[in-house]
């Protein structure tokens, strides 16, 4: 099924960005590959060499899955890694992954993206990194190739 959410052309057959709350995710699994934007940032401006006590983990967007372009002077997904992801706030973003679920379209505040049970394939991260499997049950997790 082919419609537009929000002005965003989406097809229920390719997947799409898929929506899950932060706490139902193990990010902890990826802290050593994760990009902390903010603290890129806070680095910048920061005269501190070490910065344990002015600056605090997560506080910017994170990024998993990605890697820094030479080329294009910007991140870009890692297409090497299982996923990639956007930590921003409560909320994760999964822009490109290994795997996707059915899932219904999001609310105005995500456009084109999809979370919880629907008809619309969306990325998803792999079966074993939820914390909460309850949110995949009854739904089968299709492998992308």
């Amino acid at each position: 099924m082919k419609t537009e959410h929000w002005g965003i052309p989406v097809n229920s057959e390719s997947p799409i960005t898929g929506v899950l709350s932060r706490n139902r995710f193990y990010e902890e699994y990826y802290d050593n590959r994760a990009i902390d934007l903010g603290f890129e940032e806070h680095c910048m401006d920061c005269p501190n060499e070490e910065h344990d006590h002015c600056y605090e983990y997560g506080d910017g967007p994170i990024l998993i899955g990605f890697v820094f372009s030479k080329t294009l002077k910007k991140y870009v997904e890692d297409p090497e890694a299982a996923f990639s992801a956007i930590i921003n706030g409560d909320t994760v973003q999964f822009t490109r992954s290994r795997w996707a679920v059915r899932s219904e379209l999001c609310s105005p505040c995500f456009p084109g993206q999809a979370e919880n049970a629907g008809d619309f394939l969306a990325y998803c991260p792999p079966f074993e990194d939820m914390r909460d499997e309850a949110v995949f049950k009854n739904r089968e997790i299709v492998e992308i190739k």
